[in-house]
């Protein structure tokens, strides 16, 4: 074989390999910076970490900042004040506290009555089926840690005379709640969920909320599923908005501070999923291995944030995935060695001079 035509061989098997690693969206992890303990902050850096799919995404969030909350405001993203009768809190955009971006939407309330903070973003008209995805964030500072009755937090409304909402659990005025609560038959319905709730940490909540025959009302926190149900005829109807964050509460005393956080909020026509999920396990095979769920503290496509977790792994070796939103989950990372294989980073050769034909 000439020269000219190994140089041609070589040149059409870069390009190969460069477009291959363009097209190919598996997330990669490339380095983990931190210390390898239980509640140190590990730094994630890789390619394809969140990935979001926004096929099925209303249009809203498909452009713009409305997702995320990065315009120059809440009413300039198309976002309202949750309307009711009381006495309000504060209400803004976040640029110190967020889990992607550079902002998030937050509440803050210390009234000791019936209050509020929340938000509202009106639906397409006619919708009967809608998920939607949320971080939130709550950091109780008062001396009175929660509210004794009520505190609703995602809530879809229209035509329909039985709604279905989601609420963290009402707790007592010195400890902050362990459950989460659906309503709806005009009931609450308590569930546990792992860690929950601990002041400054972020949650995912996806809720689904079907309201034509036959019902169902769905939801999932940091990608676990907690409950799905079929609420009865007088949750059937069309939904034309959906209120979130601290819609309203009560009822709470003195020395009373409740700040909530929501990013990542997104409503869909199908399941949204996390934005990404970080797990880590014993060993490094993903369907063997005992995993652990990583609390998130900032989200990116190239870059991750994390608290580390390893309750119930044992001495180690620890291993590490990330599994983006379209649900792809990258190869096993090792934190502290073993036999997983690192991330493979493929370069063209060097050297190479290209001749032209």
């Amino acid at each position: 074989m000439s020269r000219k035509l190994i140089n041609i061989f070589l040149v059409n098997i870069i390009c190969i390999v460069s477009a291959s690693l363009s097209f190919a969206a598996t997330p990669q992890i490339n380095t983990v910076v931190g210390t390898i303990q239980s509640g140190s902050i590990l730094t994630i850096s890789g390619q394809y970490l969140m990935d979001e799919n926004k096929t099925n995404w209303l249009s809203p969030f498909q452009n713009g900042t409305s997702y995320g909350f990065e315009g120059n405001s809440y009413t300039a993203d198309g976002y309202y004040l949750a309307p009711d009768e009381m006495i309000h809190g504060t209400r803004s955009y976040d640029t110190n506290v967020k889990l992607s971006g550079s902002k998030s939407i937050y509440g803050r309330v210390t009234a000791a009555t019936k209050t509020g903070a929340g938000f509202g973003i009106d639906l397409p008209s006619g919708m009967t089926e809608i998920y939607t995805r949320f971080y939130s964030r709550w950091n109780s500072a008062g001396s009175w840690k929660w509210p004794d009755s009520y505190i609703k937090n995602h809530l879809p409304l229209g035509n329909f005379s039985d709604g279905q909402y989601t609420q963290p659990n009402y707790g007592t005025n010195i400890n902050l709640p362990t459950q989460i609560q659906l309503i709806y038959d005009s009931m609450p319905h308590p569930y546990s969920i792992s860690n929950f709730l601990q002041n400054n940490r972020w949650y995912c909540f996806e809720i689904r909320n079907k309201t034509s025959s036959p019902t169902n009302y769905t939801v999932w926190v940091d990608g676990v599923l907690i409950a799905s149900t079929s609420p009865g005829i007088g949750s059937q109807g069309t939904m034309e908005r959906v209120l979130f964050g601290m819609i309203n509460m009560c009822c709470q005393g003195s020395g009373f501070d409740l700040t909530n956080w929501i990013d990542n909020f997104t409503i869909s026509t199908s399941r949204i999923y996390p934005s990404t999920v970080v797990e880590a396990g014993n060993n490094p095979n993903y369907d063997t291995a005992a995993k652990v769920y990583q609390e998130p503290i900032y989200l990116s496509d190239n870059s991750i944030q994390i608290r580390l977790n390893l309750s119930g792994l044992g001495s180690g070796p620890y291993y590490l995935w990330v599994k983006n939103n379209k649900q792809e989950r990258s190869v096993a990372y090792s934190l502290t060695g073993g036999d997983s294989p690192s991330p493979i980073m493929l370069t063209p050769p060097t050297g190479l001079r290209i001749i032209s034909q």
